[in-house]
C-alpha cells in the first residue's frame, strides 16, 4: 500500500516529510520517499513499539508545509 501511495502522491509533495510504513519483517522492501520499518507480527516487538514514536516529528514537518 505504501508503494501504491508513493506512486500516486508526487515526490514534491513529500519533500522533507516522506512517509512511514510499518510491516512485518518478511515484507520490508524499499519504497521511494517512505521509511519502511520492519516489526514483529503477530507478536509485537520493540521495533513495533518504537515505530509510532516517529510520527510526531513527521507530522510537525508536514504541519510546517501547510
Amino acid at each position: 500500500m505504501a508503494k501504491a501511495a508513493s506512486e500516486l502522491i508526487p515526490a514534491s509533495d513529500l519533500a522533507g516529510t516522506g512517509g512511514i510504513a510499518v510491516t512485518n519483517y518478511e515484507n520490508v522492501t524499499a519504497v521511494a520517499n517512505v521509511e519502511v520499518i520492519g516489526a514483529g507480527h503477530p507478536l509485537p516487538d520493540l521495533a513495533g513499539f518504537h515505530a509510532p514514536k516517529k510520527l510526531p516529528s513527521a507530522l510537525n514537518k508536514l504541519k510546517k508545509m501547510i
